[in-house]
C-alpha cells in the first residue's frame, strides 16, 4: 500500500502545484517553448514539471509558466501558470507577481460555492466582497492533507501563500456534486459508475484525513515532521515521483481502473469548464494589450495547451521555469549512497505500478 501512496500524493499535489528564485519578467522573453512530435507526427507539449540537479546532493522541482498569443492581434495573450499545491515561499512569490500583473485570472477550486467571483458570471448585480477560499475538502476540524504535508514537508501550501483576495481573480471549475455526477455518467449509472463515484469520494476522504488512508498519511506526516534527515527524504521521494509521473496515470497498469478513470475526469472535464470560461473573457477583453492566466496544477496543462491550440488557436511564445522545491542532501544528512538508494526505490516502484517491472 505505501509504494502507492507517494503517487496520490504526487496527483493530488499536481491536480488538486526554490528558495533563492525570483520572478523577472524579462526572463520571459528569453527561453523560447520546445517542441516534440507525437506518435502521430503532430506537435505535442512538452511537460510543465521537469527534475533538475546540479550535483549528487541538490536536486530541484520546477514548473514552467508559458505565454500563448493568439493569430489574431485583437485577443489578449493567455498565460498558462503551473501550479503546486505545497512549495517553498519564493515559489509562490513569483506566482503571486505573475498573476497581478495579468487583466484576468482563472484559478482551480472544486469548493466552487467558497468562491463569489465566478468566471462564468457575466453581470453580477453588485460587486462581490473579498473572500479568501478555503483548502479543498477541508474536515469540520479545518485539517487539509494538503496543507499538513506541506507542513511536515517545511514547505507552504498554496491556499495559504497567494492571495485570492483580488477583483480580477475568478474561479473557474467544477462543483464536487457535478464531478461526482460525471463519473456517474461515465460508468453508464450503474455499478461502473458507483465505483468511480466512490473513488471521488475517497480521495476527498484521504484529503481531510476521514479514513484509514488519510489517518495514515496524516500521522505518516506528523512522523516525518520530527526529523529533519527523514523529512529531506520524504521531499527527494516526492520530488522524484512528481517527476517520474507528471501527473499522468494513464500508463500506471496496477492503479486501479476506475482510479485511473477519475484522474481523467478530474482533468480533462475541469479543463473543458476552464476552455469555456476562456472563450467568455476572450470576448470580454479583445485587445493585445490585456492578458488572461490560468493557474492550475502543473497536471493539468499539458492537455490545456492542446486546447489552446486546436479549439483557441494560440500558440506558445516563450516561458519561464520556477523553482517549486528545492532540496540540499548533502545539509540534512543524506549521503550520496542514501539518495542514490531513495532514487532508485521510486523508479522501481513507477515501474512497479507501470506494470514493467518484477
Amino acid at each position: 500500500m505505501w509504494k502507492r501512496v507517494w503517487i496520490y500524493v504526487a496527483i493530488l499535489s499536481l491536480c488538486g502545484g526554490c528558495a533563492s528564485t525570483d520572478y523577472h519578467p524579462a526572463r520571459l522573453l528569453q527561453e523560447p517553448v520546445p517542441f516534440t512530435l507525437g506518435k502521430d507526427g503532430k506537435t505535442k507539449p512538452s511537460s510543465y514539471t521537469r527534475v533538475t540537479s546540479e550535483s549528487w546532493h541538490t536536486e530541484k522541482l520546477q514548473v514552467a509558466v508559458r505565454r500563448f498569443v493568439p493569430r489574431s492581434t485583437h485577443q489578449p495573450e493567455i498565460w498558462l501558470v503551473g501550479a503546486m499545491h505545497i512549495g517553498e515561499p519564493a515559489f509562490y512569490k513569483s506566482l503571486q507577481e505573475i498573476l497581478d500583473a495579468r487583466t484576468v485570472v482563472l484559478f482551480e477550486g472544486v469548493n466552487t460555492d467558497h468562491h463569489v467571483r465566478q468566471a462564468d458570471d457575466s453581470h453580477p448585480a453588485t460587486p462581490p466582497p473579498p473572500f479568501k477560499p478555503k483548502a479543498p475538502a477541508a474536515s469540520a476540524g479545518g485539517y487539509s492533507m494538503q496543507g499538513q504535508l506541506a507542513t511536515s514537508l517545511g514547505l507552504v501550501f498554496q491556499l495559504e501563500a497567494i492571495n485570492y483576495d483580488r477583483a480580477h481573480f475568478l474561479n473557474s471549475d467544477l462543483s464536487i456534486q457535478k464531478l461526482q455526477e460525471i463519473m456517474m455518467q461515465t460508468g453508464g449509472g450503474g455499478p461502473a459508475g458507483q465505483k468511480g463515484k466512490e473513488s471521488l469520494d475517497a480521495v476527498i476522504h484521504i484529503m481531510d484525513g476521514n479514513s484509514l488512508m488519510g489517518y495514515l498519511v496524516k500521522s505518516g506526516m506528523e512522523f516525518i515532521a520530527s526529523n529533519p534527515k527523514l523529512q529531506a527524504m520524504a521531499k527527494l521521494s516526492l520530488v522524484e515521483t512528481i517527476g517520474g509521473t507528471k501527473g499522468d496515470l494513464s500508463d500506471m497498469q496496477s492503479v486501479p481502473s476506475d482510479m485511473r478513470e477519475l484522474m481523467k475526469v478530474l482533468i480533462v472535464n475541469r479543463n473543458q469548464k476552464v476552455i469555456s470560461d476562456l472563450k467568455l473573457q476572450i470576448l470580454k477583453h479583445h485587445d493585445c494589450h490585456q492578458s488572461i492566466a490560468v493557474f492550475y496544477g502543473a497536471g493539468h496543462m499539458e492537455d490545456m495547451e492542446n486546447r489552446l491550440s486546436s479549439e483557441l488557436h494560440y500558440a506558445p511564445f516563450d516561458q519561464v521555469w520556477l523553482d517549486a522545491i528545492a532540496i540540499d542532501m548533502r545539509k540534512s544528512g543524506i549521503s550520496e549512497s542514501e539518495a542514490k538508494v531513495t532514487r532508485g526505490m521510486v523508479l522501481w516502484q513507477l515501474k512497479q505500478l507501470r506494470g514493467s517491472g518484477k
